[in-house]
């Protein structure tokens, strides 16, 4: 919504103060008296400087603190001695440099396009008050509290703040949403889950192929023999396939002695191996000579 200068908005405008005196450094003064009562004020100080140009008017936009959007418009005033109420004294600090003041108005609903001299000269009215209360506590060496200062009517151009994040304290605000915001995964932690993960399955499938077939357990084909255990003569059992079968026990020596054939027979050996089934060749016993018959006496 816009007015002609001269005409009165909805809008409302709340005037403000910073300023400096002769012992003490800028400082905020005077302030809407929403920002008072919520002592979110702080962002006039830090946002506004003096300017070269005496009571030229500026736009800018600042968020408090607290998160509210406000528009404000400053200008620089060179104070006089008319100004002070104390005609007598100079107005200078006591470093000898003249006194300056900024000062304006805060809009909260709405964003000044054009400011109009008859809002910057009611702002500086009620500034200047809050000035000379400022610099009779400063020469008294008393603490000044920040004053707040009510709204008036707004005759400034204007348009409506899309998105005002809050309104005034006085006018039934509501609070300021605020959005959901989800909490991101740290890109460590999700490194370390997906560490862990790959080892537990890493031994997981070591343990799953290291396993014997059949996962019954130990190999029932192990065999292990005792340190000190007497050599069995008995051949050892054998396992079926798949086992490896251990190599077959030596037979025992026979004590016999082994008969042996005269040439040409070939000499065999009785052994303990298993009884072939061809036949082994024999040698012929040798005949006993037949012994000679005695002789008769012949019968001459």
């Amino acid at each position: 919504m816009t007015a002609p200068h001269g005409g009165a908005t909805a809008y409302g405008a709340w005037p403000f103060l910073v300023a400096r005196g002769r012992h003490r450094g800028y400082r905020t003064l005077l302030a809407p008296d929403f920002l008072v009562a919520d002592r979110d004020y702080g962002a006039l100080d830090d946002s506004v400087a003096p300017d070269d140009e005496d009571d030229r008017a500026r736009v800018m936009d600042v968020t408090t603190r607290a998160g509210r959007a406000l528009t404000v418009v400053h200008a620089t005033h060179l104070v006089t001695a008319a100004d002070t109420g104390q005609p007598e004294l100079a107005p200078r600090d006591e470093h000898g440099r003249p006194l300056q003041m900024i000062y304006g108005f805060v809009c909260p609903h709405a964003r000044v396009t054009d400011p109009a001299d008859a809002d910057l000269a009611q702002a500086r009215e009620a500034a200047l008050a809050a000035y000379r209360a400022f610099l009779t506590a400063e020469d008294a060496d008393e603490e000044f509290t920040v004053r707040g200062a009510p709204a008036f009517a707004l005759r400034s151009d204007a348009v409506p703040r899309r998105d005002p994040r809050r309104t005034p304290a006085g006018t039934a605000s509501a609070p300021r949403e605020r959005r959901e915001r989800r909490t991101p995964v740290p890109p460590l932690f999700g490194l370390l889950l997906l560490v862990t993960v790959l080892t537990v399955l890493g031994v997981l499938l070591y343990n799953w192929a290291s396993a014997p077939e059949g996962g019954k357990g130990p190999d029932p084909c192990a065999t292990t023999q005792a340190a000190a255990a007497p050599k069995d003569p008995r051949p050892t059992a054998t396992c079926p396939s798949p086992c490896a079968t251990p190599p077959a026990a030596a037979a025992p020596k026979d004590p016999r002695p082994t008969a042996t054939c005269p040439s040409p027979c070939a000499t065999t050996q009785a052994a303990a191996a298993p009884k072939s089934p061809t036949p082994t060749p024999t040698c012929p016993s040798p005949s006993p000579s037949p012994s000679p018959s005695p002789s008769r006496p012949s019968g001459r």
